[in-house]
């Protein structure tokens, strides 16, 4: 998709009716199916961690249509490919690419963290141990 023009968006909307204006990141095929990703259109841009919306194509009737993805373990898998994808190519081509989405290392445990688990007895007053 080309950025020459702009962002494209679409409207879509829920099993209830309601519409939502999205703007479309980036588009990938994995797993033998494509996926589509996009921020909702109205984002604050000082948000710092807008939720990025991750939809499946799929063939319904010979139309192509949006679904949501089966399971958490598949979106999971998909969000981190579109992570590598979008930042792997934006960090070559943009040096002014906005990180706000880009995951963040876990941070180290603390080594003076003391979690006070010597305080307490391992066995109780007869001796038996404590789970």
């Amino acid at each position: 998709m080309s950025e020459e023009y702009g962002s494209d968006y679409i409207t879509i909307s829920d099993d209830e009716g309601n519409e939502f204006e999205l703007e479309h990141l980036d588009t990938l095929e994995y797993n033998n199916e494509l996926y589509m990703s996009f921020l909702p259109a109205d984002l604050d841009e000082d948000e710092e961690n807008p939720e990025m919306i991750i939809l499946k194509v799929i063939e319904e009737n010979g139309e192509e249509i949006f679904s949501t993805l089966d399971s958490d373990e598949e979106l999971q898998a998909v969000y981190e490919k579109f992570m590598e994808h979008l930042f792997d190519d934006a960090e070559e081509t943009d040096p002014d690419f906005d990180y706000r989405f880009k995951p963040q290392k876990p941070a180290e445990p603390d080594p003076d963290y003391d979690d006070y688990s010597d305080d307490y007895p391992d066995e109780d007053d007869r001796g038996n141990e404590i789970d």
